[in-house]
């Protein structure tokens, strides 16, 4: 099969954004062979058949069979993390060849992890931390500990609105940057702007914090 006549017929139109809140699925990305997948389809141009992604781990000096890889793209279908995009298709005079290509369902992963109801021994003791620090900077002593839980869980909350609102409003050029960085560096970017945003509302944040102190 010449892999040099060949068209590609794409069927699926990837969306900039997907947040990811599952920890299973967050879990994923630690997986070293997963991992490689999803980043060979985030630099490769365009969808990759098993084939390219065969390629792909020789080129880092990991070889994988083909039952290996659809044994990774299959994982990562069932998280909807990857998603079939469309065929390649390989004419011929007697028959005509297609590969399945597959694709990220999203050009940028942002992690989200969701809050617990209530907040864990480990967790109340970085809250409490927090206050200390918080306090000192102020002059102030932490005087509620259930306060600062509540304002800081109000404030990840809003924090975490923020991302879809952006990349959703975002510039083109703001939108091709975001699509070249790899996953750390487009996760701490969205986080950054995300900030500043909520730093920019018109919102009483540290009135709301001075009331956990006295």
């Amino acid at each position: 099969m010449d892999d040099n006549l060949h068209q590609d017929a794409i069927t699926y139109s990837q969306p900039l954004l997907k947040e990811v809140t599952d920890d299973e699925i967050i879990q994923l990305f630690k997986e070293k062979n997963l991992s490689h997948v999803i980043e060979f389809l985030r630099t490769h141009k365009g969808p990759m058949t098993v084939t390219d992604l065969e390629e792909a781990f020789k080129n880092v000096g990991e070889e994988k069979s083909d039952k290996s890889i659809y044994r990774y793209l299959k994982k990562l279908e069932e998280a909807g993390l990857v998603i079939q995009a469309g065929k390649r298709v390989f004419p011929s005079e007697k028959k005509i060849k297609t590969q399945t290509l597959y694709i990220r369902s999203a050009k940028v992963f942002y992690i989200v992890k969701p809050e617990e109801e209530e907040a864990c021994p480990e967790e109340l003791k970085m809250i409490e931390a927090i206050g200390i620090s918080i306090g000192k900077h102020m002059n102030l002593k932490l005087s509620s500990l259930d306060c600062l839980e509540k304002f800081l869980k109000r404030f990840k909350t809003q924090y975490s609105s923020y991302p879809r609102d952006i990349i959703k409003n975002a510039e083109e050029e703001i939108t091709e940057l975001l699509e070249d960085l790899d996953f750390e560096y487009s996760k701490s970017l969205i986080e950054t702007i995300s900030l500043l945003a909520l730093l920019n509302d018109k919102i009483e944040w540290q009135k709301d914090l001075i009331k956990c102190f006295e």
